[in-house]
């Protein structure tokens, strides 16, 4: 994020608690542009991810405000040392979290699956099913020409078989498939 403009100031702690409204949302929100970029650099800094960092200044410019409005702070140079207190206890939390709960972090995303009856349960079960009750000799036709991409005279090369054969034998797979879907297909 970009630094605040240079002819931004700090608001007064008056103007930041003033009783009118629109005084006080004026005031934070020229507040806001000052603070949150630089919270979010100081997180950033602390090799913490972009949206933690969002979240975390956010956290820490509700609290601010809460104490200012509560009238915790005695003068205007007290806002940026109470700013950075705050913002190290939530730090602080937010390290505590992810070693507590670590469950809430992202799991690893899982391996791409290595061959088409691996990649069906993602898709349908009962493909999944069927693809399983297909002989070893046929689903290896079909993963090597559905999964892998291979031609059908890719195949029949790499094979040792006729390109007639392995063409013959996908369509036997591929009516086998139909029927098993069919007959799945009726029982539910």
């Amino acid at each position: 994020m970009p630094p605040p403009p240079p002819d931004l100031e700090l608001p007064s702690l008056s103007d930041l608690s003033s009783p009118d409204q629109r005084v006080r949302n004026r005031a934070w929100e020229v507040a806001d542009k000052i603070i949150r970029p630089r919270l979010e650099n100081y997180f950033a800094a602390k090799q913490v991810d972009r949206e933690s960092c969002r979240d975390i200044a956010q956290q820490v410019l509700k609290e601010l405000i809460a104490q200012v409005l509560a009238g915790k702070l005695a003068k205007a140079a007290d806002l940026w040392p109470r700013t950075f207190t705050i913002a190290i206890g939530r730090f602080l939390n937010h390290l505590r979290h992810g070693r507590r709960h670590p469950e809430d972090t992202w799991p690893d995303p899982p391996e791409p699956p290595t061959s088409f009856i691996e990649a069906a349960p993602y898709e349908n079960e009962a493909l999944t099913r069927c693809l399983k009750k297909l002989p070893v000799a046929l689903l290896e036709l079909v993963n090597l020409h559905y999964w892998d991409d291979l031609k059908q005279t890719e195949i029949a090369a790499q094979k040792n078989r006729p390109e007639g054969t392995v063409n013959y034998q996908i369509d036997q797979a591929k009516k086998l498939l139909k029927s098993c879907l069919e007959a799945s297909r009726d029982k539910s």
